[in-house]
């Protein structure tokens, strides 16, 4: 998402993000914001060379990926998420959260992989949007969080 919304435009729960979005390099560059910066001209870059070389590419903007932690220790987005839930702490500003499981990712790039229709760049409509949905859940459908997942992580800080 940092490479579609850091742009200069208001950001409020009534506006959709869509093909028209691209984060503005030198706004960003002037708001001191690298890491939006960075992710916006790499994209740039991999649209120019897939078009240079007859590719086609897809590219996913799933928001913030969160998942099962590899270490016994919270990253920063876990510890954000829990000090939102125990102290109701805010995260973002405008109250909009966009948390996608990694797992969907992972399984949203296999489906796009296998999946030789999607040539175009845009919004996928609602019946796509089920039908990528339906495969992603039948794969997932009896995957429950473990008892006690949470318990052992200790903050960093």
């Amino acid at each position: 998402m940092a490479s579609l919304m850091n742009n200069g435009r208001p950001l409020t729960p009534d506006v959709v993000i869509d093909e028209t979005w691209f984060s503005n390099p030198a706004f960003c560059e002037e708001t001191k914001q690298w890491y939006p910066l960075s992710k916006t001209l790499a994209e740039e870059a991999a649209w120019n060379f897939a078009d240079e070389n007859g590719i086609d590419l897809t590219i996913l903007h799933p928001g913030f990926v969160i998942g099962p932690l590899l270490q016994p220790t919270l990253n920063l987005t876990s510890e954000d998420i829990l000090n939102f839930i125990k102290e109701g702490r805010e995260i973002f500003p405008n109250g909009i959260y966009r948390y996608v499981d990694v797992r969907d990712v992972a399984q949203a790039h296999i489906l796009l992989i296998n999946c030789s229709k999607i040539k175009r760049c845009g919004v996928w409509n609602e019946r796509e949007k089920k039908w990528i949905r339906s495969k992603i859940w039948s794969h997932r459908q009896n995957a429950v969080q473990p008892h006690g997942f949470l318990q052992g992580i200790k903050s960093p800080v």
